[in-house]
């Protein structure tokens, strides 16, 4: 996620529209999104000290300083994988293919299974069952998947754009 980051503020001065673009507003969504998933994903904040940051620790399922680990998050986290995953995996690309800093086609099984992987995990605590519980999965794995996904996608996009 953070290598995804970096790429895309070089793709913001890389592109070939100016500096104040739509597609340059998205690819700085794009990149507060994936840097603020690389800081959330590394609980960059667990050595600060202080009241209020126990507190927040407390809260906290794996009693770390994070958001998407927070009691008031966690239970909606695979949902909020599920809807993102689609919309990288399928409605981005299909929708708005016009801009640039939604990962294209090619890269939509990345995604997509990752929708799947998290959609079979919910099913798993809604409908217990023999069949869905031959299925293993690990989170990590489909986490990775997506990150693999957007680092290719802004790797790909910053050849593009230092070929023009």
């Amino acid at each position: 996620y953070f290598s995804a980051s970096l790429i895309s503020l070089i793709n913001i001065f890389k592109n070939k529209y100016k500096i104040f673009s739509f597609q340059n507003l998205y690819w700085i969504l794009f990149m507060t999104f994936t840097f603020f998933i690389a800081i959330e994903e590394i609980s960059f904040l667990n050595s600060i000290q202080g009241n209020l940051f126990e507190l927040i620790r407390e809260s906290n399922v794996q009693n770390e300083i994070n958001f998407h680990n927070s009691k008031l998050f966690q239970p909606y986290l695979h949902l909020s994988y599920i809807v993102v995953n689609l919309f990288l995996g399928y409605f981005g690309w299909r929708y708005f293919s016009i801009i640039e800093a939604i990962p294209k086609k090619r890269y939509s099984l990345y995604f997509l299974v990752t929708a799947i992987a998290y959609t079979l995990k919910e099913l798993k605590k809604i409908f217990p069952s023999f069949f869905l519980s031959q299925f293993p999965i690990h989170q990590e794995n489909y986490e990775f998947l997506m990150s693999m996904a957007l680092f290719l996608h802004t790797l790909e996009m910053f050849k593009k754009y230092s070929k023009t």
